[in-house]
């Protein structure tokens, strides 16, 4: 509905599609931000995306109401010290209390660089709203510092939804991994392979993991959380498909070698973009999730794997896990967003790496 010069939210989100429905070419990315707005769905993403044109979306214009409150605020640690400090700079007219004209003038100034126009002024007006509804707990209009501080801290300790799709891809992947681990005594004995050799074929995934993990962190803080994942997914699929085809002892090292590599660069992804959608109040209950997925997965997948070997044979099976890990990258890569800012990447990986030649100085 419009209202005079004001559209509303509603408004926004069923036109969003219906600008770009201009080009008879189909574009993924703002199918599934138009997608996502009408379905009222909040999805991961950070503001980098700055939008000056009215009905184009900004990333940061999907984010859920807490993300969008911390944003604006510039909470990290959610101490007393820190909440305080934010609530006498948002508090104007010290007036000891907030209404939504000091919220809405917070969330202007801090999403300027982001948003402009009408744009911002919707968004502001839209934040302030929902941000005074939650936490104006006596219903007056204002939020004095003991609701702001209990408000702030109930909103930091609620999980946040968008964890399912990385522990549902971690699940997967354990279930995945899990499968071969049967495989490798068939082929180790298919291949003829002695006890030492078969040892090699073991420490080349340690050894490889222990290697990459560096370099998977580098290249999260450069790349995103979402590609790093993406792409040690899509590795590992790639090993599963060399354990299928080895006929030696070179070949099952490169693909164990391959196998760890992924792991390092799947996991770097993953624990990186849900510490990226936590809070220091809830990043222990947002992270079990997706590490007892990996585990779950992994604690099933050896049985699955003897009734797949049993009922299909070795090769088809490996081949089949290999298939299952490029199915996962694509669901990956559907169905969530980067959460890393790419405007701090360059800065996160200069501090990375000075923390590397700090190690090693």
């Amino acid at each position: 509905a419009v209202v005079g010069e004001r559209r509303t939210w509603t408004a926004l989100a069923l036109r969003r599609p219906l600008s770009r429905a201009v080009s008879p070419r189909f574009h993924w990315q703002p199918f599934r931000r138009g997608l996502a707005g009408q379905a009222g769905v909040g999805v991961a993403g950070s503001p980098e995306k700055r939008s000056d044109v009215d009905g184009e979306a900004s990333e940061i214009d999907l984010l859920p109401l807490p993300q969008r409150i911390f944003s604006a605020l510039r909470l990290r640690e959610f101490s007393d010290e820190e909440l305080r400090a934010r609530f006498e700079e948002a508090d104007s007219d010290k007036s000891g209390g907030l209404d939504s004209e000091e919220l809405l003038e917070v969330v202007r100034s801090a999403h300027s660089g982001l948003l402009v126009g009408k744009r911002l002024v919707l968004h502001a007006e839209r934040t302030s709203e929902e941000a005074i509804q939650s936490l104006d707990t006596d219903g007056d209009g204002h939020v004095s510092f003991d609701d702001f501080r209990a408000g702030i801290i109930r909103l930091a300790q609620q999980t946040d939804s968008r964890m399912w799709p990385y522990a549902g891809s971690m699940l997967a992947s354990g279930m995945s991994v899990g499968i071969i681990t049967p495989a490798m005594p068939m082929l180790v004995q298919t291949l003829g392979l002695s006890q030492a050799e078969y040892g090699y074929v073991v420490s080349a995934f340690g050894l490889s993991k222990l290697l990459a993990n560096l370099p998977a962190g580098v290249a999260a803080d450069v790349r995103g959380r979402r590609a790093v994942m993406v792409f040690g997914l899509l590795v590992i699929g790639c090993s599963s498909a060399v354990i299928g085809m080895a006929s030696s002892l070179e070949h099952l090292i490169l693909a164990r070698f391959l196998t760890g590599t992924g792991a390092s660069f799947m996991m770097a992804g993953a624990t990186s973009a849900v510490a990226d959608i936590s809070t220091p109040l809830n990043r222990a209950r947002t992270i079990t999730p997706v590490m007892n997925g990996f585990s779950a997965g992994y604690v099933l997948g050896p049985a699955l794997g003897g009734c797949m070997i049993g009922a299909f044979g070795l090769s088809p099976t490996v081949f089949g896990v290999g298939g299952l890990f490029f199915v996962n990258a694509f669901a990956t890569r559907l169905l969530t967003w980067e959460t890393r800012p790419s405007s701090v990447a360059a800065k996160q990986a200069d501090g990375t790496m000075a923390a590397v030649r700090q190690t090693f100085a």
